[in-house]
């Protein structure tokens, strides 16, 4: 990344995949940010703007939002990252859910 951007900054922040959620830089309109220079600064300083990025991209993609709704975590993962990588994600993302649900009867 340092070296791409010695050639050309912003091209290697649009190629970046960025933060916790690993969103691709070229989004960046998509989850509201005037800029990928925007978005990079963003979230660089705040974990909150990656998790609401990761939101706002999911809400924008209404096949993912229904995937998750139905916990097809296979189709979900097959949206956001390519069908390659997608059966990994969706054994993580089911291990995930079934974690956050354990904490929640802990919490109740």
């Amino acid at each position: 990344f340092d070296f791409a951007c010695t050639l050309d900054e912003r091209a290697a922040k649009l190629s970046l995949r960025m933060g916790a959620p690993r969103m691709m830089g070229f989004y960046h309109t998509v989850i509201g940010y005037e800029s990928v220079e925007a978005m990079f600064d963003a979230f660089d300083v705040s974990d909150r703007a990656q998790l609401f990025g990761l939101f706002d991209f999911i809400k924008a993609h209404p096949v993912q939002l229904r995937a998750l709704r139905r916990r097809d975590f296979l189709a979900f993962a097959a949206s956001y990252n390519g069908l390659r990588p997608a059966y990994a994600y969706a054994g993580k993302l089911a291990d995930f859910v079934t974690a956050f649900e354990r904490l929640k009867t802990v919490w109740s």
